[in-house]
């Protein structure tokens, strides 16, 4: 791992990013390891909405192309932030359901957002030419490398 990566690489809705995105991971493998329904599964339920939500706000602020636009809202979006509606939906309808008393809704909608919205999309930050890739096998010369040419531009 190269913390450069995210400390000279990185612009501040990226670490904001990765800070949710895995705290949301571990809150979802510990509400996953639980006793459901408990108050606990609760509380820790709601901290993993708010948190899930943090990483769906902070990746709009995202974009290709070193956050440059011009002037449209939709510039620098990639593939990647097409899970950003399917996060908000899910927990949304998660919601919904488990108010309704729909449990075995609730469970396949939290589901979808841990399996969609963590570790498919997470999987893809680790594509080369990524930070997550670079972060945990880059080399120290081609992050430096990065490093220099991203303050070029």
């Amino acid at each position: 791992m190269n913390w450069e990566v995210f400390t000279k690489l990185s612009i501040l809705p990226v670490q904001a990013h990765w800070l949710t995105a895995t705290v949301a991971f571990f809150l979802g493998v510990l509400i996953l390891a639980r006793k459901k329904g408990t108050s606990s599964h609760r509380f820790w339920g709601r901290i993993y909405v708010a948190v899930m939500i943090m990483t769906s706000v902070s990746a709009f602020f995202i974009r290709e192309g070193g956050n440059k636009s011009s002037g449209s809202l939709t510039d620098g979006f990639s593939y990647i932030h097409l899970f950003i509606p399917f996060t908000l939906t899910l927990l949304l309808l998660a919601i919904l359901a488990i108010k309704k008393g729909n449990v075995r809704g609730h469970m396949f909608c939290m589901g979808l957002t841990f399996i969609g919205g963590l570790v498919i999309a997470g999987a893809f930050t680790f594509l080369p030419d990524r930070n997550m890739h670079l972060f945990f096998f880059g080399e120290a010369d081609a992050i430096q490398q990065e490093i220099e040419r991203r303050q070029t531009k």
